[in-house]
């Protein structure tokens, strides 16, 4: 690629070579190096900026995971200098130091392990699911419009559903959403049907609707009566 200039190129063989020491599914070789920085001068990049990075990676990984991966590290490195010379370096702009130590609060949701280093600076502070009349309250005070007996029956479903063994159990955010969602459809009660119909709402991996959907919404509509 005679084309690409040397500082890129060497940023581009440094970055590869550090790829090639992490633990990945398939780690790049000769021809995605090649084959990325020929994309990289068709974009036009004359730098390898995180931004510039985080946007080609497909050319140099094949792998989602992989990518998600080096895409999570990146961001970890950010967080970790913060937190520990509370300061963050910004290619385009140079390094910017806090005058003060800033208190920095990070939230997770554990669907990306934190990184040892980062927790070993932080106060960890566990934040469980609401109680059902907590989230009844909730649903009562942004989804005002939901009859009391449907934002009753919505909580329960969804605290039956947080038991079950699921890639992802729902929140107070899909609490919320499937309220909003049954209200715009003019449900007046949580049938076997309408859960059926709307459980990509709540759910968002399909492994998970197939286990719910069917026998197992009748099952945990009867659960979640009993126990109100």
């Amino acid at each position: 690629v005679p084309a690409a200039p040397e500082t890129l190129a060497r940023a581009i063989v440094g970055f590869i070579h550090r790829l090639r020491e992490a633990d990945l599914t398939k780690v790049p070789g000769i021809a995605e190096t090649l084959d990325w920085a020929s994309a990289l001068m068709a974009l036009g990049a004359a730098e390898l900026t995180p931004e510039v990075v985080d946007e080609t990676l497909g050319v140099v990984l094949k792998y989602e995971e992989d990518i998600r991966q080096v895409r999570g590290e990146t961001v970890k490195a950010y967080l970790l200098e913060i937190l520990s010379d509370f300061q963050i370096t910004v290619p385009e702009i140079g390094t910017i130091k806090a005058d003060r130590p800033p208190r920095v609060i990070l939230t997770s949701n554990r669907t990306r392990e934190v990184h040892d280093a980062l927790k070993r600076r932080c106060l960890y502070h566990w934040i469980d699911y609401p109680s059902a009349a907590k989230e009844f309250e909730i649903v009562q005070s942004r989804v005002p419009a939901a009859p009391e007996t449907l934002a009753r029956a919505i909580v329960g479903f969804i605290h039956r559903l947080r038991e079950a063994d699921l890639t992802k159990v729902p929140g107070i955010a899909e609490t919320l959403d499937w309220a909003s969602a049954l209200m715009a459809l003019g449900a007046a009660e949580l049938t076997p049907e309408v859960v059926d119909a709307t459980l990509g709402v709540v759910l968002k991996y399909e492994e998970d609707i197939r286990q719910v959907r069917g026998e197992t919404v009748k099952s945990y509509l009867s659960e979640a009566a009993a126990g109100r």
